[in-house]
């Protein structure tokens, strides 16, 4: 019970009470007189009128009723009242925020003075708690409010209908556990625009006798949260609150700071995080891979920190490498707006390799750091996929079948690869044209032209002996006959020709390549592009009359254009003694890794807690996904064979989970957060901007749900009221006693 007008209590028990005690002090002095007549008691009566100012309080039922009485109008006076329900609501949705940046260490134990010693999660609950236990006091209308329990990340849940058993609320809050993802505004929004749909029975929005809900009603909405929601950019698709319906941010965690004019400082907890990792393969070396990892600091100073990259962590067979990068991660600055901006830092790795391979970043610093989930990310290289080949040879005169270079054949055959399959130019014009099956061109990755001029460029990279593409401006012109020539210079440092001797090679008639005009014609110069062909070119190799091996790129490099890479080998193995030299099966292996690796393994495999995690799994079979425990967190059955796209849903936690049952390249599943909006743990005393049909949506923070008084005072005063009544029976009785 509360007292809101104390003083004025206090004023009235000062003016009555001594009062009162006053008249019971004062004492009556009486000397007998001898009368003759009774016409003198006139005068005796005039002599019960006190002549004597104190006398002892004697112990009397008539004056503890009259203090009381007046003592009971005194606390009216100070208007005693007690906490009802919720200030005019029949329903409330507690929603509990679980958010990545809940579990931050600065939640509090008690009141603003409390030491930090837990998350913000757990304040939420504790506070959370503390409004049921007033809640069920009962309400100014004598019922009380019926409370749903709802618990929001990424996607807001129901875990309770409309209750009002304190018991069964309490244990829906207990056993809200946290998350490693973003919080959205939105799906709240949305999940309180369905309850004033009027549902009724066990849906939410029923009562706990399942009686239908009026459409009178109101609904109060609290949200205990750090205020670190987001909400979608778009103003159109942003739900809107049904009337009558209010929506109220409780914040969690530290005090707000102010200024020496009041205004609120923006809070920036002490936190280091990653909130972005990615990696991309080298556009002119397909086996080198980079990593950008880029670091934020919530915190008021400048850290330095160490980011370091680990690769191979989890494969038994591979070597472990690691690397590290010491980099100084600016403080948070407030903007214009007063609010902080976090500072930022990237570093870039560099690392070689065409297996698969996870990879981690973490950063380490020497300071506070108030979340875990954001000091690791973890990316996994794929290991690419075995490559299938398509190659186009000319038909047999007698059979018909194609008939390729057999040491081009042989060495093909020879290579780790997925397919390799013989084609004559009429079976595979189709496919060259375009004209065939998406399905069917996708089934290969990298066609081999020997010794055939396509009348269009094949949808895919392309590999070619002896014969130009269909290019204008690029053409193969044989020489004499009767002459050869050798390699004069090749590119030794190119991916391509790497670790290939070219020396001693004689191609015989000689067949150099012709480039469009703009196209150089030595290793020195730069790649040349053509404009009217779309692409630009770099010799490779030069003979004695000009280019002998030429790749052709789309012109500016890069994009999806990039997997369209073209090796032009201007001869025919069989006019050169290259076929049988050691050199040949290297450079097949460099030119097929570096026409089809890129386009396989771009960026690698990585996936938040916000998104829906999808492995390649080769049916029939089951597919079982563990969490970094051993524990099996979701099963697929696939009963067709050949590849399918599995989802695995939406993975709370951050880790490497293992897929058992996938696809080489998948058994391993990186979750990470990177989420720049989590990391900073900003308080804020606002919900953002939601539209609402009230004007409480984005209403500042309060210390918690506001409950209406009940004032007594009227119960007082019809008891002093009684009271005196009582008094006066009671002193009626006694005279005429």
């Amino acid at each position: 019970m509360t007292l809101l007008a104390p003083l004025m209590g206090l004023l009235a028990a000062a003016l009555t009470v001594p009062v009162l005690i006053a008249f019971y002090l004062l004492k009556l002095r009486r000397r007998p007189v001898r009368v003759s007549s009774t016409l003198l008691w006139e005068r005796a009566i005039h002599d019960l009128q006190v002549n004597a100012p104190f006398r002892w309080i004697r112990p009397s039922l008539l004056l503890f009723i009259q203090l009381l009485a007046l003592l009971l109008l005194a606390l009216a006076a100070a208007r005693p009242a007690v906490e009802g329900d919720l200030r005019l609501a029949d329903r409330v949705v507690i929603v509990i925020d679980r958010s990545a940046s809940m579990s931050a260490l600065d939640g509090l134990t008690g009141g603003s003075d409390s030491t930090a010693s837990l998350t913000r999660l757990d304040e939420a609950k504790r506070r959370a708690r503390e409004f049921l236990s007033s809640a069920s006091r009962g309400s100014s209308g004598g019922k009380r409010p019926r409370i749903m329990i709802v618990q929001a990340a990424a996607e807001a849940t129901v875990l309770t209908t409309f209750l009002q058993s304190p018991g069964a609320l309490r244990d829906a809050i207990d056993a809200i556990t946290p998350t490693d993802q973003p919080g959205e505004l939105d799906d709240i929004l949305r999940l309180v625009a369905a309850l004033g749909a009027g549902q009724s029975g066990e849906e939410p929005g029923a009562g706990q006798d399942g009686g239908q809900e009026g459409n009178g009603e109101r609904t109060a909405v609290y949200v205990f949260s750090d205020g670190g929601l987001t909400e979608s950019p778009d103003i159109s698709s942003r739900p809107t609150l049904p009337q009558r319906t209010s929506l109220e941010l409780v914040r969690i965690g530290p005090a707000t700071q102010r200024d020496d004019a009041g205004r609120p400082l923006p809070l920036a907890p002490a936190n280091l995080g990653i909130t972005a990792l990615s990696a991309k393969r080298d556009y002119d070396d397909p086996a080198i891979v980079r990593f950008f990892v880029r670091v934020q600091n919530s915190g008021p100073t400048a850290q330095e920190v160490v980011v370091e990259l680990i690769a191979g962590e989890s494969q038994p067979d591979s070597q472990v490498e690691s690397q590290s990068e010491a980099l100084t991660v600016p403080a948070a600055v407030t903007d214009t707006d007063g609010n902080a901006e976090p500072g930022e830092a990237a570093v870039t790795f560099q690392l070689s390799t065409t297996e698969g391979l996870l990879v981690r970043a973490r950063v380490r610093a020497g300071g506070d750091d108030l979340l875990d989930a954001d000091n690791t990310a973890a990316i996994y290289l794929g290991r690419p996929r075995d490559p299938r080949i398509l190659v186009v040879a000319p038909a047999d005169a007698q059979t018909g079948a194609p008939a390729p270079d057999l040491f081009l054949l042989s060495v093909l055959r020879e290579m780790d690869l997925g397919s390799v399959r013989l084609m004559t130019p009429a079976a595979a014009a189709p496919l060259l044209r375009g004209e065939a099956a998406s399905s069917q061109a996708e089934s290969y990755d990298l066609v081999v032209l020997d010794r055939v001029r396509p009348d269009v460029l094949p949808p895919i990279p392309s590999l070619s002996f002896g014969a130009a593409l269909p290019i204008p401006g690029l053409g193969v012109v044989p020489g004499d006959s009767a002459s050869s020539t050798r390699f004069l210079a090749w590119r030794r440092t190119h991916p391509v020709l790497r670790y290939v001797s070219l020396d001693g090679l004689i191609v015989s008639p000689p067949m150099t390549i012709t480039l469009p005009g703009a196209a150089g014609a030595t290793l020195e110069a730069a790649p040349a592009p053509a404009a009217s062909s779309g692409y630009s070119f770099l010799p490779l190799a030069l003979g004695e009359q000009g280019p002998l091996i030429v790749l052709a790129e789309p012109s500016g490099g890069g994009g999806d254009g990039a997997a369209m890479r073209r090796i032009i080998v201007g001869f025919e193995l069989m006019r050169s003694n290259w076929g049988p030299e050691i050199s040949f099966p290297v450079f097949m292996t460099n030119a097929v890794e570096y026409l089809t690796v890129r386009a396989q393994a771009a960026t690698g495999i990585a996936f938040t807690t916000a998104e829906l995690a999808r492995v390649q799994a080769i049916g029939p079979g089951e597919v079982v996904a563990r969490n970094p425990g051993g524990e099996a967190f979701a099963r697929r059955t696939l009963t067709a064979p050949g590849e399918s796209n599995v989802s695995l849903g939406v993975v709370e936690r951050v880790g490497v989970y293992q897929v058992a049952g996938a696809a080489p390249g998948h058994d391993l599943l990186p979750i990470n957060l990177v989420n720049p909006g989590e990391s900073s743990l900003l308080l804020r005393d606002r919900l953002p901007g939601a539209v609402s049909a009230t004007p409480t949506a984005s209403a500042p923070a309060s210390a918690g749900p506001q409950h209406a008084h009940i004032e007594l005072w009227p119960w007082c005063v019809a008891a002093a009221l009684a009271l005196a009544c009582l008094e006066w029976v009671l002193y009626a009785w006694r005279m005429r006693a």
